[in-house]
């Protein structure tokens, strides 16, 4: 009963395109004036031409689009196709337009499956045990800025070969490309996405708090921590999970506690400074020199909202969500994507181009 309960649990997560969505608490409402115009009025378009960049996300099936976002304009890396599997989770684009995303195949083999889409090819760069969805085989990858490496946790050796395992703890790994090569790194993080500096060298990634040295145990459950990948010298940075490491390498975005409270932490003096869910902020995608971030959440009251469709008969539809911009000094925001399917998996590399505007 209990294997039967877990398979209706995670069917509940089956999207098209592999990735769960995540659903944020904490969140402030926000309710238009009757008979006011509120997104013409509350949102600053201007503040796009701040950054620069590339968003990318995931179409059914097996599709990959990206958006550049000094013009918004939409380009088609990878052709939804009837013949593709679906894609897991995506990779952030590096310097280069690189994208490594995860794709599994629903059959007896039970394997995963890492591909590099680049320069308009692709190429499958390593596979291993384990489905992606349903046995949690391998984390969202992180692809460094620059430096040809990649990031990921793997399901622990003593679950190699079972089923329906959620990924706990696990390997921290590393591919790299200039060896073509997987490096395990001796350290056990949690089963959740690695943020790298823009350096290619410094990683943050999550810990089990109960396995860290006793100098490091905080009133937290997990710890996110700072690792030189080429000395392997790994400090604590501070309690929470989900670490998001700015495009300047100044700061790091945390998630707290049960309402994933956001934290923004700064790497140097540990400073830190609690960001207020605020314009429907829900999953943070690209925190922009320690100012700008980019989110996906709530549209903007007074603006087009929708349903998904395709569901699963389990969970029903959900509503459509948004790709917003957010200036974390004086709140201003902006709609880069104003409508998006929630299960979509969406990922970004950015840099500010106007980072002292006022």
């Amino acid at each position: 009963m209990r294997n039967i309960a877990k398979i209706l649990t995670l069917f509940c997560l089956i999207v098209t395109d592999g990735s769960p969505a995540l659903s944020f608490q904490g969140e402030e409402s926000e309710s238009p004036a009757p008979g006011m115009a509120v997104q013409a009025l509350s949102e600053t378009p201007a503040l796009r031409e701040r950054i620069a960049g590339t968003l990318v996300y995931t179409e059914p099936v097996g599709g990959i689009r990206a958006i550049d976002l000094t013009t918004l304009n939409p380009k088609i890396i990878r052709a939804s196709s009837a013949g593709h599997s679906a894609i897991h989770t995506l990779s952030e684009p590096d310097a280069e337009g690189g994208i490594m995303f995860v794709s599994g195949v629903v059959s007896s083999s039970r394997t995963y499956t890492v591909h590099l889409a680049k320069g308009g090819k692709e190429q499958v760069l390593f596979s291993g045990p384990g489905d992606p969805l349903w046995d949690n085989a391998i984390s969202p990858i992180s692809l460094a800025p620059k430096g040809g490496k990649a990031a990921f946790v793997a399901q622990p050796l003593e679950n190699a070969g079972k089923q329906f395992r959620q990924l706990t703890t696990g390997p921290l790994r590393i591919w790299d490309f200039s060896t073509a090569s997987l490096r395990d790194l001796g350290i056990s993080a949690v089963g959740e996405r690695p943020s790298w500096f823009p350096n290619g060298r410094m990683l943050a990634y999550v810990a089990d708090a109960a396995a860290s040295t006793p100098q490091d145990t905080r009133p937290s459950e997990t710890l996110v921590r700072l690792l030189d990948t080429a000395t392997g010298e790994s400090t604590l940075l501070a309690p929470g999970r989900m670490p998001l490491v700015s495009s300047d390498g100044r700061t790091v975005l945390i998630a707290r506690g049960r309402n994933f409270e956001l934290v923004l932490t700064d790497v140097k003096n540990k400073t830190e400074r609690v960001i207020r869910r605020s314009h429907g902020l829900g999953t943070p995608i690209a925190l922009v020199d320690s100012r700008y971030l980019i989110y996906k959440g709530k549209p903007t009251p007074g603006a087009p909202t929708g349903e998904t469709n395709n569901n699963s008969p389990l969970v029903g539809p959900k509503p459509i969500m948004a790709i917003k911009l957010l200036d974390l000094e004086n709140g201003q925001f902006t709609t880069l994507i104003p409508l998006i399917d929630p299960r979509r998996s969406v990922t970004a590399l950015a840099h500010a181009v106007a980072p002292n505007a006022p």
